[in-house]
């Protein structure tokens, strides 16, 4: 079998700035990859395609640079690969119905040799299809959260099609808010009055055979969720808690919350507590939507039983999530500071029990919307004759609960499960009254 043919692409006019020095974000993400997949039914023109990359580097230069000491990006203009593959006989189709397929066509990358300066933190591939063609991305999570990767892209495509961007990339790490940490008992005591838990090694230790053999990788889905259903999930929610303030993600993570819970067959009164990703851009004053890096965060929502209504559990956690969604948020700016001076202490306390959102029966529903992701806001064509995907694979990051938006055409969410609840899935019979739960906003 022929080997793809490599093209090295760098900035063609590469900017002079100082180092891109990681943050704390950046830093907890380095094990793992970001990759993207999109799938195209008409031909992408490679060579203009290269051209706009090489643009998207002036603007994005620590993606073409290399890391010093483990500590920052030299924004050297070093460059990185893209990949051209021969000719694949599967079809668009394979990949809708076998989602792992799409990390055969990923990018080649090794983090081992990003981490110590010898390749860049990005690759790029394209490959041919029998009716289409395949877009993969490989990038490291140091560099960029989804936001920035997925918006990344778009920036890409614009300027491949010579349209301007919008909203120029910000790298600036320094920008968090910096304070003064305070003595480690102090620090302590602050965490035990948020009810932050210790990270338990014992716990840990119980999990890692399911985690050494993948099983948090497993993953089940797409369950569609149409804008009809999000429109008379909503309407339910609203009507069960006499609130009108309920938005779509706190409807979809407390009917996610409750679905996965009974999957599981937790008794009646197990108490669960949800866990869902958030972002820091605007809602610290400092960080602009505009912000490159990592700009997540992972915050604490309801606590609930399997026996709770959606209207109750969708009140609690627009309630226990609207302190950290605030612009500003000073509730957030204290999290942040919080979590830096455990990290300088080295004490294992976390906002979140992880230990609970693993293994065969997760009590911590850990949830990840990329709905509003400029994922398939993706053009490699021309003014005149466009280009977008009929179809983008979710990324593969282990998340146990993730909404990703649903084809343009089909419009609504989609939700994927993995982890125990993947596990869970796979000997439920067709008949089963929890597939009923699942699609009865439907009609």
């Amino acid at each position: 079998m022929s080997k793809p043919s490599e093209t090295w692409i760098q900035a063609n006019n590469p900017p002079q700035r100082e180092p891109w020095e990681f943050g704390i974000f950046d830093k907890v993400n380095q094990t793992l990859v970001l990759r993207g997949t999109w799938l195209f039914r008409e031909p992408l023109n490679v060579e203009a395609m290269q051209e706009g990359l090489r643009q998207v580097l002036e603007h994005y230069p620590h993606l073409a640079g290399r890391v010093e000491d483990n500590k920052r990006v030299l924004c050297n203009n070093a460059g990185l690969p893209f990949y051209v593959a021969p000719p694949s006989e599967h079809t668009l189709k394979d990949f809708e119905t076998n989602l792992p397929l799409a990390k055969s066509f990923a990018a080649p990358l090794s983090k081992r040799q990003f981490k110590k300066g010898r390749s860049a933190g990005i690759s790029v591939q394209v490959t041919p299809l029998t009716d289409g063609y395949v877009l993969a991305v490989s990038c490291v999570h140091t560099l960029m959260d989804g936001q920035s990767f997925y918006t990344m892209i778009h920036h890409w495509s614009r300027l491949t099609r010579g349209l301007p961007i919008e909203n120029s990339p910000l790298l600036d790490q320094t920008l968090f808010p910096e304070l003064p940490i305070r003595p480690k008992p102090e620090v302590i005591q602050a965490a035990e009055d948020k009810g932050w838990p210790k990270l338990s090694p014992w716990k840990m230790l119980r999990l890692l055979p399911f985690l050494v053999f993948g099983r948090h990788n497993i993953r089940k889905g797409p369950f569609w969720l149409s804008e009809e259903g999000l429109t008379r999930l909503k309407e339910t929610a609203r009507e069960e808690s006499q609130r009108n303030d309920l938005g779509t993600n706190d409807v979809l993570v407390a009917h996610v919350s409750l679905l996965t819970s009974r999957l599981l067959k937790h008794a009646p009164d197990t108490v669960c507590k949800q866990a869902v990703v958030l972002d820091t851009r605007l809602r610290i004053p400092e960080i602009p939507s505009s912000f490159v890096g990592n700009a997540a965060f992972v915050a604490p929502g309801a606590t609930y039983t399997p026996t709770d209504t959606l209207g109750t559990l969708a009140a609690r956690t627009h309630d226990a999530l609207q302190p950290y969604l605030q612009k500003p948020s000073p509730e957030l700016t204290r999290y942040i500071h919080l979590t830096k001076e455990l990290m300088h202490h080295k004490v294992l306390r976390t906002p979140v029990d992880y230990a609970a959102m693993h293994g065969r029966r997760p009590t911590l529903p850990y949830c990840n919307n990329f709905t509003r992701f400029p994922i398939y806001d993706v053009d490699f064509g021309t003014p005149e004759q466009p280009n977008q995907p009929v179809f983008v694979v979710p990324h593969d990051l282990p998340d146990p609960i993730m909404f990703w938006p649903a084809p343009p055409q089909r419009g609504g969410v989609e939700i994927y499960l993995s982890g125990g609840y993947a596990m869970a899935l796979s000997p439920k019979d067709s008949n089963d009254p929890w597939w009923r739960e699942l699609l009865m906003y439907e009609g």
